[in-house]
């Protein structure tokens, strides 16, 4: 076997793992960004009414 024959399916399945990888960082931040947005929602609330 060529080192080459040994590269292409390990570039292939990292190529496919990096696009599952950032679809989860980017579920991630999404979901993080909506409880920071909630959080501060709540905060300003709290401060409004609870002063």
């Amino acid at each position: 076997m060529k080192r080459n024959d040994l590269k292409l399916p390990f570039q292939y399945s990292w190529d496919t793992a990096l696009k599952i990888y950032r679809k989860r960082i980017e579920f991630t931040l999404t979901i993080a960004g909506l409880f920071l947005v909630w959080y501060f929602v709540f905060l300003i609330i709290y401060f409004l009414f609870f002063k």
